[in-house]
């Protein structure tokens, strides 16, 4: 019955939105688009992945705390199944290039053992 529900709410929230007016988070001069799933800064703009959009938002909204491996997956994936760690590495690798690409570096920065921090 919990699948049951979590794929209706899935169906739901693409069908109808969130009812959340909150379409653009900001991190300092960088700009997260959820309605488009993009990034600009300055005047660069580069499209983002489901999984690296919601990866950066999250770390967006906790800015200044770490966020550990496991609340990031299961932010992702929200689910019992089995992923391979490296699976949340990849992601978070490809989200720091793409963010460099438009003139930001370092801004995830990797707490060994405890997770992933947005100063």
């Amino acid at each position: 019955t919990e699948i049951l529900i979590a794929r209706v709410s899935a169906l739901l929230k693409r069908s109808y939105g969130k009812n959340s007016n909150e379409e653009v988070i900001s991190y300092g001069d960088l700009k997260l688009n959820l309605a488009n799933g993009s990034i600009t800064y300055e005047t660069k703009t580069v499209e983002l992945t489901k999984n690296e959009l919601k990866i950066l938002a999250h770390l967006i909204k906790n800015r200044g705390k770490i966020v550990s491996r496991d609340a990031l997956m299961d932010a992702l994936w929200q689910s019992d199944l089995f992923l391979d760690d490296n699976t949340l590495s990849v992601n978070v690798t490809r989200l720091r290039k793409k963010i460099e690409e438009i003139g930001l570096d370092n801004i995830i920065e990797t707490r060994r053992g405890l997770g992933y921090i947005m100063p």
